[in-house]
């Protein structure tokens, strides 16, 4: 691989300030650490709660800069709270326009050594196939992956814990969602939609109704517009460590740790292939069993009894 070509990463940050630490320890760490450029952005505090967590963290980053093992090391600033959706877009837009790819990262996710090599490798093959939307860097337990032989498989649902994707896919999306009136008013696009995670068309629909704020679900209602797929590795390069309840958006759930590489290894890709019962898993694990589905639903009728 050209070194040259190497992606930029993109670190998005806020105020936990232990879990930036650990985050840019398992970066620095990675195979290609000394060979690529970081972008850190730091959004502005809320309020006062959140104003000493906010400073701490910049503290460390900016310290951070002249001790650590990449290439270039730049921090990005905001003089107030954008929220993660627009930190994301905004700062991926800035930086991929500059360098055509990225990879994107957030705070509280540890990557594996060999996940900047896994990022690049990915980024190179896929590049000229546009049926590929993203490249994923985690990948949850599911069903059939034990038996699986192959280095990476395809989801048609774009992965939020270390990603990456290509200029020419980020520049496509409709962030605000135009077609929206259009796609609330038919059953079967919401039908099709769902088919990518049952739980998809109502995140859509709490994002167009200011309930949530996420980059990723309108990212995804892209990919599923273009009828195009994710690539994920079998074997996680990445776990989130955010899950304990100190992050904006998670609370505490074990059910996401995943079997992690702790090593460097060399990966085979191969041409988009798609395996209908890896899909199904995925489906599966994101959306639950009807047995599943059946229990959660009682629970919520039991709460509002």
């Amino acid at each position: 691989m050209n070194e040259e070509r190497y992606a930029p990463i993109v670190l998005f940050v806020y105020k936990r300030l232990q879990h930036t630490i650990k985050t840019l320890e398992a970066l620095n760490a990675n195979l290609l650490a000394n060979k690529s450029e970081l972008y850190i952005f730091s959004d502005g505090y809320k309020d006062d709660t959140d104003k000493e967590g906010v400073e701490q963290v910049r503290d460390f980053i900016n310290q951070y800069k002249s001790s650590s093992n990449f290439k270039k090391v730049i921090v990005y600033q905001s003089e107030i709270n954008k929220g993660l959706a627009e930190s994301v877009i905004g700062g991926v837009t800035e930086i991929i326009g500059i360098y055509g790819n990225a990879i994107v990262v957030e705070d509280d996710l540890v990557t594996a050594p060999d996940f900047l090599k896994f990022m690049n490798q990915a980024l190179d093959y896929y590049k000229n196939d546009e049926r590929v939307w993203s490249i994923a860097g985690f990948t949850p337990n599911i069903k059939g992956l034990d038996t699986y032989v192959k280095d990476v498989y395809v989801s048609v649902r774009a992965e939020s814990w270390g990603w990456a994707t290509w200029k020419n896919r980020w520049e496509l999306v409709d962030w605000g969602i135009s077609d929206y009136q259009s796609f609330v008013n038919d059953k079967r696009q919401r039908k099709a939609f769902g088919k990518r995670g049952k739980d998809m068309p109502d995140m859509l629909d709490s994002q167009m109704r200011g309930e949530i704020d996420s980059w990723a679900i309108r990212f995804c209602y892209e990919q599923f517009k273009r009828n195009t797929v994710t690539v994920v590795p079998t074997v996680s390069r990445v776990k989130n460590i955010g899950l304990d309840g100190s992050g904006t958006h998670c609370g505490i759930d074990e059910r996401w740790d995943v079997v992690f590489s702790e090593t460097i290894n060399d990966v085979e890709f191969i041409p988009v292939e798609y395996n209908k019962k890896l899909i199904k898993a995925y489906y599966t694990f994101y959306t639950g069993t009807k047995w599943e589905r059946f229990i959660a639903w009682g629970k919520n009728i039991a709460r509002n009894f």
